[in-house]
């Protein structure tokens, strides 16, 4: 249906869904198109890692025979990881800023489960090498080198906690009041000050790692130990996990362009209309805007607000059939009341748990994912739909007392 509510002709359906499949048939040839540009296919990213196995563990005898070398290879490679994690986490939030201001949307469902897996390893990857940090932070051979493990691991045991204190209050009061948990498709990071304060705070952090390297590197040298052999060991454990890493965000991508393939496919098959091919792009492809999500929540509130006037009212011919009974007859009367306001109660409840899902989500979104400027403006919402939820119970007290009330003073 267009704007002014009047019926798509057939012909210009047609027009529209001609141009919904040659946009998603483009979407689909540039993903390919860029995995190809990419220079390195997947096979030839399967090949180089093959061979740094290959060469790590033929290696691996000579670093394993060496006194220390495991111990040093160690050190030197927990410094590695630190300093890619750190320097590109620096990048990217940098090359974000560049881009300018992005459209933030919320995931579509269809890449929740991916999301949550790579949540899961990403917080495995972090617990391990936190926990790494302390168990060789004794071979870090300077006092530099050992704050600077046990500084790192306790960052990411400090962050760790709080990802999952707060992760699990979330959880919780998702389930505890029944509604899905919006998760952002791009950074937490929604302001250019937040993304350049991170950047330049972790940039610092990585420069400091890769000093501690240094020094690590150049403490095995003067102490005339082989310190090439842990170091290129080292450099290849951390060039497979890159790799490796490469490949699996390769995977998750190409299961989501599925997503194209699809809609592509069953706009020919079963005829989508144009509104059913732009619902189900938006809802399982680029995700709910901010706007949209935070006008549907609005239309939930009042729908729920204007089904309990509705309510309220069909139950006034109910309160008038009671009325009309003859007080002799006390036993139907009273049974009748009290189905009544059973029935006023259980309909309350339902509808005063629906809408405070609704404040919750929006509460939700205020405390973990809204800019300063949105928390302003949403809490005044927040604080007025309060209002009126509290008004809405008050109002239910009131008229149940009311319909009891009319009901045992009819007189004879």
């Amino acid at each position: 249906m267009p704007e002014n509510g009047q019926p798509v002709s057939p012909r210009n359906a047609d027009a529209e869904r001609k141009l919904w499949f040659d946009y998603l048939a483009k979407l689909n040839d540039r993903d390919l198109q860029t995995a190809r540009a990419s220079g390195i296919t997947t096979w030839g990213l399967l090949a180089v890692a093959a061979g740094i196995a290959w060469q790590g563990l033929h290696r691996l005898p000579k670093l394993l025979g060496t006194p220390t070398g495991f111990e040093n290879a160690s050190v030197t490679v927990v410094l590695q990881l630190d300093a890619v994690y750190m320097l590109t986490s620096s990048v990217l939030c940098l090359l974000d800023v560049i881009r300018g201001e992005t459209e933030d949307r919320f995931l579509p469902e269809t890449r929740k489960p991916a999301y949550w897996v790579v949540t899961a390893i990403l917080f495995f990857f972090i617990a391990t090498l936190a926990v790494a940090h302390f168990v060789i932070s004794g071979y870090g051979r300077t006092p530099f080198v050992r704050w600077t493990l046990v500084s790192i691991g306790l960052w990411q045991v400090l962050a760790i906690g709080f990802l999952v204190g707060t992760e699990t209050l979330r959880a919780r009061k998702a389930r505890k009041h029944g509604f899905p948990r919006p998760i952002l498709s791009y950074s937490a990071l929604r302001t250019a000050a937040g993304k350049i304060l991170y950047s330049i705070l972790a940039g610092f952090i990585g420069v400091a790692v890769i000093a501690a390297l240094i020094t690590f590197v150049r403490g095995l040298s003067r102490a005339a130990e082989d310190w090439l052999l842990p170091l290129g060991a080292a450099t290849y454990v951390s060039a497979f996990l890159v790799i490796l890493s490469l490949l699996f965000l390769r995977a998750v991508h190409s299961a989501s362009r599925a997503t194209y393939k699809n809609l592509e496919r069953d706009i020919v098959v079963e005829r989508l209309e144009p509104d059913a091919i732009k619902f189900r792009f938006v809802t399982q492809a680029l995700g709910p805007s901010i706007a949209d999500w935070l006008s549907g929540l609005d239309q939930e509130f009042r729908s729920a607000e204007a089904r309990w006037e509705a309510f309220l009212a069909s139950l006034l011919p109910r309160v008038e059939e009671i009325k009309a009974i003859d007080p002799a007859y006390k036993l139907e009367r009273d049974g009748r009341l009290r189905q009544l306001l059973e029935d006023n109660e259980r309909e309350f409840t339902r509808l005063y748990t629906e809408l405070g899902g609704v404040i919750a989500q929006l509460d939700d979104f205020v405390r973990y994912h809204a800019t300063i400027r949105e928390k302003r403006l949403l809490k005044n919402l927040l604080s007025e739909w309060n209002i009126r939820l509290e008004t809405m119970k008050a109002d239910q007290v009131a008229k149940r007392d009311e319909i009891a009330g009319n009901v045992q003073h009819t007189p004879k």
